[in-house]
């Protein structure tokens, strides 16, 4: 309805709604198993926001009273780098496990009657 619409409590709503929408990916984000130790020090010099991690204290009330939705292109960038460096890190194991598994036989290289190194 027009009349409540122009209330001033309904235009406080429509912004709380407006930064709960904006959040949502952001907690998507920020649940990322990709994102290490290192990547959670980058946001909170990105964001000059302090995580306390503890997840007795690390509420939602929390995540919005830092206003995160304002960084949203900064954690966007910060998770996609850990989502990336993560793959390179799984490819690493995956390509070490499979060399070291390797077997080798070096058989001494004869031209003529003559070995070589």
């Amino acid at each position: 309805p027009k009349d409540l619409k122009a209330l001033p409590v309904c235009h406080v709503l429509q912004e709380r709604m407006q930064a709960f929408k904006d959040s949502i990916p952001l907690f998507a984000d920020l649940k990322n198993d990709a994102l290490r130790d290192r990547h959670w020090q980058k946001l909170m010099e990105s964001t000059k926001k302090n995580f306390d991690m503890n997840p007795e204290t690390f509420t939602l009330q929390n995540l919005f009273a830092m206003e995160l939705h304002n960084f949203a292109d900064v954690i966007s960038d910060i998770v996609t780098s850990a989502t990336k460096e993560l793959s390179i890190e799984k490819g690493l194991v995956e390509v070490t496990d499979t060399w070291s598994a390797m077997k080798f036989a070096v058989h001494r290289y004869m031209k003529g009657q003559i070995g070589r190194a």
